[in-house]
């Protein structure tokens, strides 16, 4: 299994802030629904935290995107 690079991490999280932005979703909108901390959102965006496959599902049914 390939491991995720710091530019993978960085490019997903670009994408979620680009689409909770679209959405007109705030970071705290978004932990809400996700269940999760404003601080995880935030370095989630910033490519600076690792996620689970679980977590993806969970931010593409929270954003309303297919995984």
């Amino acid at each position: 299994m390939e491991k995720v690079t710091e530019t993978t991490l960085q490019t997903i999280g670009e994408n979620v802030k680009r689409i909770r932005i679209m959405k007109g979703f705030t970071q705290q909108s978004l932990a809400e629904k996700l269940d999760k901390s404003i601080n995880f959102i935030s370095l989630l965006e910033n490519g600076k935290t690792g996620f689970s496959i679980q977590t993806i599902i969970d931010l593409c049914s929270a954003l309303e995107v297919d995984a």
